[in-house]
């Protein structure tokens, strides 16, 4: 029997969850932009002619709507003038044109869109000499010229040409350094970074895309200001651009996705094949290590009641750098990306094609994406320290002053949220003392507060802390959906303990109303990485069935009328009372009843109506002045009245509404009357 390959079998298994979900729009958009690249290969000269045609199009309709509303102004101008028309027909004449001269403006508007800031930390030369002298023997490597250099706190590097002086171009190059992402590659690997940006420079992509971007941008500012305005040009527009786009957009993509693959065979002759594959493996690898979890890791080890941490960027660079301890965490992140599928509409080629250039990974190809992920990291050594990061290289002498540089910004920008952060974690403290001295005095605790207790624990001191207690809680309400969902959280990104994560993810998601949505979307990547078709499906329908069912849940709690069932009240005379003293605080309230409607879906809970009757009504004699006092009452109803349960109030708006014969024939509904 011959043996069959990897890419065989993936091929048999059929298409990724990801793909077998797509909506028939992102079908014909894949469709059509393979159309567009095969005529590009086979025909470069027609598919430039093509995708200037779809511009000119799309430039010319933008053109042609004002010179055809510019001509009906004239038009109306002309009859108004030739036939004397009264002051009756001029002023919805004068309306009209005032309505096309604003769309016109919005159509000017959009030929002007603005060219934003450069996002980031401006450093200047005399500085940094030494990063601003390897930056621009890299860019004369690559035949392009540096302008200014930001700085910015992500991991990220890019490039923008920004004009000097508006429509008028003169373009200047500013290039921008993710600080994290200096930390955790090495020189060679930035340099294959940045000479990939710097292929874009020299390429001119920036320029010759530059007007897809700018078509896009206007048609945005169009549609957006004749939204604002309620134009009855908004549908015209709407219809023309959702039949343009789609066919704009799938030609315009393989123009930016060509632009990648440039720039990234540039990067490979500057840095070579393997610095350029390696750089995005560490990404893949490190990344992670600026996540939310990991950055609060490392201000946990701060006395949340002392001041600001002054030296938080160097701690970050040693964390950073250090060495992969969790093997099995690594090789799901490489998998995980070995299978992903871009969006039809991401501009950039995926990460398996923009390695492959690389002898060490296409060696690898016929290897199935788990066994393939582990190679990677052994022959590139990732589970190392990164010994030479290139934010010492590339700083050079000044490097320390960089570190303090960055630490002291941390400092500024971050006091306000230290002091919140600081204030919260009191707060936390001294709630968790007050629950254990409530158990201490033989008090049970709910599966609520003894929850709420382990996860002041988790913020606290960490999930190593956390993690026995979490198990424990479990162990005591197995069936707590609450406690079950924060443990497959829990167990699933910080203890890297995927199965058990899973296991406890599908109990959530089958088991009731909490968490289950939340549950379902996670289980729903978890079974696209693995490719489990079958598996996706299911939660992919569960999740749409309670995303229907939370729909109708919220619409029948979110209305009432007199065409609802009601039914008396179950509150308790004390409650009762709570909410006659907040009402009773309203000076415009006449009379207030409590009642409850009856629900179809989860009728097992309570919706407590408060049915209002004001001194004057809303839409009595009086007009705008009795609506402001109506709605001043009910928003100071809303933030005062204490329910037992959900809530609703609702305000008479007649003598003649059918709630209030409704609620009069309740026993029990009156709760204040005044004369």
């Amino acid at each position: 029997m011959a043996a069959l390959s990897a890419a065989t079998i993936l091929e048999a298994a059929g298409p990724s969850p990801a793909e077998a979900s797509r909506s028939e729009a992102e079908k014909l958009f894949i469709k059509r932009m393979a159309a567009a690249e095969e005529l590009a290969k086979t025909s470069p000269a027609l598919y430039q002619l093509k995708i200037v045609s779809w511009a000119v199009l799309g430039y010319s309709f933008m053109i042609v709507m004002p010179i055809i509303l510019f001509s009906v102004i004239l038009v109306l101008i002309f009859f108004a003038v030739k036939f004397h028309l009264g002051v009756y027909a001029i002023k919805p004449l004068g309306l009209a044109v005032i309505a096309m001269l604003a769309a016109i403006g919005c159509y000017f508007k959009a030929l002007f869109v603005p060219f934003p800031e450069t996002e980031g930390i401006e450093i200047k030369a005399a500085d940094y000499p030494d990063l601003f002298r390897q930056v621009r023997e890299l860019a004369s490597q690559v035949g392009v010229k540096i302008d200014r250099i930001y700085l910015d706190y992500q991991i990220n590097a890019a490039v923008v040409e920004r004009p000097r002086y508006g429509l008028l171009g003169f373009y200047e190059n500013h290039l921008i350094l993710g600080l994290p992402l200096m930390m955790i590659l090495t020189p060679d690997e930035f340099r294959s970074v940045i000479a990939h940006e710097f292929g874009h420079l020299a390429g001119e992509h920036s320029r010759k895309t530059g007007w897809i971007y700018k078509m896009i941008g206007r048609w945005q500012t169009i549609l957006q200001a004749l939204s604002a305005s309620d134009s009855l040009l908004l549908s015209i527009n709407l219809r023309f651009f959702s039949w343009f786009y789609p066919y704009f957009q799938a030609l315009a993509s393989i123009v930016t996705r060509q632009h990648e693959r440039e720039a990234d065979r540039l990067a490979v002759g500057i840095a070579g094949a393997e610095s350029h594959a390696r750089s995005f493996l560490q990404i893949i690898v490190r990344s992670d290590r600026l996540s939310s979890y990991d950055t609060r890791e490392l201000l946990r080890q701060y006395p949340h009641d002392g001041p600001v941490p002054s030296d938080f960027y160097r701690r970050l660079q040693e964390h950073m750098r250090a060495p992969i301890s969790d093997k099995i965490a690594a090789i799901d992140s490489v998998e995980a990306d070995l299978l992903s599928i871009p969006s039809p509409y991401d501009s950039h080629p995926p990460h398996a094609e923009r390695i492959a250039c690389c002898q060490k990974v296409s060696t690898l190809d016929n290897l199935l994406p788990r066994l393939k992920a582990e190679k990677l990291i052994d022959r590139f050594d990732l589970m190392a320290p990164v010994k030479e990061t290139a934010i010492e290289s590339f700083f050079g002498a000044q490097y320390e002053k960089l570190m303090e540089f960055c630490c002291q910004d941390f400092v500024k920008v971050n006091e306000e949220n230290w002091k919140e952060r600081s204030k919260n974690f009191k707060q936390m403290e001294e709630r968790n003392a007050e629950l254990e001295k409530k158990r201490s005095e033989g008090q049970t605790l709910t599966a609520e507060e003894e929850l709420e207790m382990v996860v002041n624990v988790h913020l606290l001191k960490g999930v190593f802390e956390a993690a026995p207690l979490y198990e424990e809680l479990h162990d005591r309400y197995p069936d707590n959906l609450e406690v079950s969902y924060q443990l497959a959280v829990h167990n699933y990104y910080e203890m890297h303990d995927k199965d058990r994560g899973r296991q406890l993810l599908e109990v959530v998601a089958r088991g009731g109303k909490q968490f289950r949505s939340e549950a379902c979307a996670l289980l729903m990547s978890h079974f696209n990485k693995a490719n489990d078709h079958a598996k996706y499906q299911e939660f992919e329908k569960l999740y749409n069935k309670y995303a229907e069912e939370d729909y109708f849940y919220q619409a029948e709690r979110n209305q009432v009328s007199g065409a609802d069932k009601f039914k008396a009240h179950s509150a308790s005379s004390e409650e009762v009372e709570k909410i006659r003293a907040a009402v009773a605080l309203q000076p415009s309230v006449k009379a207030a009843y409590l009642i409850e409607k009856e629900l179809k879906i989860s009728p097992e809970d309570r919706l407590f109506v408060l049915v209002v009757r004001l001194k004057v009504d809303p839409e009595g004699f009086g007009g705008d002045s009795n609506l402001t006092v109506a709605q001043a009452t009910f928003n100071s109803l809303c933030t005062a009245v204490p329910f037992p349960a959900g809530g609703y109030i609702y305000i008479i708006s007649s003598g003649s509404d059918a709630l209030l014969k409704v609620v009069k024939s309740i026993d029990n509904a009156l709760i204040l009357g005044r004369s």
